[in-house]
């Protein structure tokens, strides 16, 4: 690579945060589902507005989220101000993204990288937008938790390197921010290992100890409180489903290969790590929290990538822990570039999105009369209507939201929740159900319910024909 490549990366960057931006500017509006994915947060933060418990027992009319509470709480007091709509409750993951970046900006620059190096570097997190599930900017956690544990991780990396009071401040501020990270969703305790693991390496074991207890005392606390409360289900949806999820060893493979392909930026930075590993052991200078949550976080992300229903979105921290990664090798450890530093070649890849799709899919005028079309039919069914693919556009019309079909996946055929279904079928509860689904999964669906209609419905969350059902006529 030669300095001539230089200007090259800058426009790569440049053209992935426009991409991005046009992406943001087009889609926040859009009244309706841009993915399937969306309806968790909204039916969740509908949830809270009507005053209901996050964490209560499953039943056919509502499933609590697997996630933690933090950023269903952060909407739900947005909506409150602003309105309650898909648009207020995508603008906390704007404002988060556009926080992450600036931190890997800051850091960047902190450690040495003249602008245009830390621009470069802030903008992998964007130009991955498409490979990361389109999800820098709908209603959803996972930027959120990512903002938090950037800042986490950048605190305790200040902590590592302070003495005295600010020491122990820095800690408490890292603590606090990753305790907050782990508190808007699971996958971020790889944060809090690699901030510890790095204090550990420095020979900072009694800070690494605080930091561990301080935040495992913050994010115990709070679960302990949620399970009191909500008795015992708090438990149930943060730890007890989500462990179901089996890990298939075809997966594995096949989440190694995204890392290569869809995120080459990580990949680079994974051997730099190793190869700093190799020559200086941990005996010199051990590894920066962000070296170590880079260690931590690429094994739990092809772990996670790998179980049944895991998604790209899992990569999301992974992103811009290699991007100060890299951005502080190219400013510590390569001045000048020349031809013989191949390994940033992959952030050329990442700015230049070849692999993948340049932009998020944008929604059109003809997409928005879609969707009112499809709102207006279910504002004209008989209630209750049971609606597991859209149950946003059913709250729309004016129906109770139904549970996310992305949500009952989750759960056992044969267990309780689908037992409550099969009864709801069996008793005729529902006055309509609209689904894509075979509907074959639910117990005792077909002997209740016969095709009323079809409707063909293409747009950003869906693209197919949705089945309307109404009961049979009692014998």
């Amino acid at each position: 690579m030669t300095r001539s490549t230089h200007p090259i990366l800058i426009v790569l960057a440049s053209v992935s945060v426009v991409l991005f931006i046009v992406a943001v500017v087009t889609r926040i509006a859009f009244p309706y589902d841009l993915t399937l994915g969306e309806s968790v947060q909204a039916v969740a933060v509908r949830h809270l507005l009507s005053g209901h418990p996050l964490y209560t027992a499953p039943t056919p009319d509502y499933v609590a989220p697997v996630y933690t509470p933090l950023s269903f709480v952060a909407d739900t007091l947005l909506a409150r101000v602003f309105g309650f709509s898909l648009p207020v409750l995508r603008a906390l993951s704007i404002v988060s993204t556009v926080g992450i970046v600036l931190v890997v900006f800051v850091v960047v620059r902190r450690y040495g990288a003249p602008p245009a190096v830390a621009a470069i570097c802030a903008a992998m997190l964007p130009a991955a937008h498409t490979r990361l599930g389109d999800g820098l900017d709908i209603a959803r956690v996972d930027a959120p938790e990512v903002l938090l544990a950037v800042i986490g991780v950048a605190a305790s990396e200040v902590a590592s390197r302070s003495e005295g009071s600010r020491r122990a401040l820095w800690t408490v501020a890292a603590a606090g921010a990753l305790a907050a990270a782990v508190l808007t969703k699971q996958t971020a305790v790889t944060a809090i290992a690699g901030a510890c693991v790095a204090l550990w390496l420095a020979n900072r074991r009694g800070q690494a100890v605080g930091l561990g207890v301080l935040t495992a005392a913050a994010v115990l606390g709070a679960v302990a409180a949620l399970n009191a409360t909500s008795g015992g289900w708090a438990t149930f949806y943060l730890l007890n489903l989500p462990s179901r999820s089996p890990i298939v060893g075809r997966d594995v493979m096949l989440a190694i290969g995204r890392l290569g392909f869809f995120f080459p930026g990580a990949l680079a930075a994974c051997a730099l790590v190793a190869w700093r590993l190799r020559r200086d052991g941990l005996t010199q200078r051990g590894l920066s929290a962000w070296e170590a949550t880079l260690a931590v976080s690429v094994p739990a992300s092809i772990v996670a990538n790998a179980r049944i229903g895991g998604a790209d979105n899992v990569w999301m921290l992974v992103v811009p822990v290699a991007a100060v990664v890299l951005g502080r090798y190219w400013a510590e450890s390569v001045p000048h570039l020349s031809w013989r530093h191949v390994i940033f070649y992959p952030i050329a890849l990442q700015a230049a999105v070849l692999p993948h799709r340049p932009m998020a899919e944008r929604p059109t005028a003809s997409d928005r009369q879609t969707y009112e079309a499809l709102v207006a039919r279910l504002r004209q069914l008989p209630g209750p209507v049971f609606n597991p693919l859209l149950p946003y556009e059913s709250l729309l019309a004016g129906h109770e939201p139904s549970p996310p079909f992305v949500q009952l996946a989750d759960y056992p055929s044969d267990g309780p929740l689908f037992r409550q279904l099969e009864a709801n079928f069996r008793e005729r509860h529902f006055a309509i159900i609209v689904s894509d689904i075979d509907h074959r999964i639910f117990p005792g669906f077909e002997q209740n319910y016969h095709e009323l209609e079809t409707w063909p419905l293409r747009g950003p969350a869906f693209d197919g024909v949705l089945q309307v059902f109404k009961p049979n006529a009692t014998r």
